[in-house]
């Protein structure tokens, strides 16, 4: 059984009603780019969202908030909500908000996602007729267009699809040729993660767990490097909430700072380096944070000076000072400063905020006029 597939089958049952005023969201106040994902929704889509969290609006614009706009992990989204990790992966999956946590980035990459996949699907359903189904390498295939006898013709007809063989041919092509995932289905097709893998299995087409491991090596979809940061991100949040002295904080800035970076920088162009504590580059001014960040492609280096003040030592003069000198050296100076003593004490939303922050700052000098 696939990992999908099994994502699919462990939905909720109990019903969750969701409350924005408990979240401190205004419902007033629900962004437009919550307003036009629910009215794309389709009926069954809302229904079913309905059934188990109350509102459909409320899910999404709670998702909005805790994703893009908190940048949580999707297992802090769980917690917060009180269900399973996968169900959130589901949810994202079924908005298409599943790409990035920058809402941005996520619709630049969804529309160019799904721009790609309508091409394969055209591709599909003219180069799946080639498709040998005497064949043991497609035995798939002529189990798939048998069992199109015992479907409903709405069932492909709603899709776009003349004839039942053209729809398990398709299919078949898109999962097993061209090793698309499922998900990508989704907004192609306005269905459900879960209706896809239903729609799946009911042509035995629904990859078994060694096929699925396989058919992501083909498409190197596992992201290991990323898979590896989010575990980083999430065990330094947990190892905060044990630390009790607010100026432990910047030490969980700098993990996050190396944890998170990558989100804005492609690994593969950029080299990140983000070090202790340094008494010697700016004299004898210490720059709390060094950042260093080397563009492969151009053979330039971008250095940072991240200073962490907490506001009972914080200095306007010493501030200014240590700026005018960085600068003059060739760094960037960017400045964290807390506004009150205990503002962020192991507050891991607020410190992430910044993170984000100079992860922002940081690319807009490295590449700028890039979102």
């Amino acid at each position: 059984m696939a990992a999908e597939e099994e994502i699919a089958r462990r939905e909720i049952t109990m019903p969750i009603k969701i409350n924005l005023s408990d979240f401190d969201i205004n419902p007033e106040k629900i962004p437009q780019e919550v307003e036009d994902k629910y009215h794309l929704l389709p009926n069954g889509s809302r229904v079913q969202i309905e059934r188990v969290y109350g509102s459909a609006r409320n899910l999404l614009a709670l998702l909005y908030q805790l994703w893009f706009v908190e940048k949580l992990e999707k297992s802090e989204i769980a917690t917060k909500l009180n269900i399973q990790t996968e169900n959130v992966h589901i949810q994202l999956y079924n908005l298409s908000w599943y790409y990035s946590n920058d809402y941005n980035q996520n619709k630049q990459l969804f529309e160019k996602d799904i721009k790609e996949t309508k091409s394969m699907l055209a591709e599909a359903k003219t180069k799946s007729l080639l498709l040998d189904v005497a064949t043991n390498e497609h035995s798939k295939l002529n189990g798939a267009i048998n069992r199109t006898k015992q479907i409903h013709q709405k069932t492909y007809l709603n899709l776009g699809f003349r004839t039942g063989e053209e729809y398990a041919r398709t299919l078949y092509y898109l999962i097993y040729v061209k090793h698309l995932s499922p998900i990508k289905l989704i907004p192609v097709f306005n269905l459900t993660f879960g209706t896809i893998q239903l729609r799946l299995q009911t042509l035995g087409l629904n990859a078994s767990h060694e096929e699925g491991i396989a058919n992501k090596k083909e498409r190197k979809s596992q992201n290991y490097e990323k898979s590896i940061r989010a575990g980083k991100k999430t065990r330094a949040k947990s190892q905060l909430e044990s630390i009790s002295i607010g100026s432990k904080n910047q030490d969980y800035v700098r993990t996050q700072l190396s944890n998170y970076v990558y989100d804005y920088f492609d690994s593969k162009r950029y080299e990140a380096i983000i070090g202790l504590s340094n008494t010697g580059i700016l004299g004898s001014l210490e720059i709390d944070i060094p950042v260093i960040i080397y563009d492969v492609t151009e053979r330039k280096i971008y250095r940072f000076a991240v200073e962490y003040n907490g506001s009972y030592f914080h200095s306007v003069t010493d501030d200014e000072n240590k700026k005018e000198l960085a600068e003059k050296k060739g760094w960037h100076y960017l400045a964290i400063i807390e506004t009150s003593s205990d503002r962020f004490s192991n507050d891991s939303k607020l410190l992430n905020t910044f993170v984000h922050e100079l992860c922002h700052q940081m690319k807009n000098i490295v590449i700028p006029n890039v979102n």
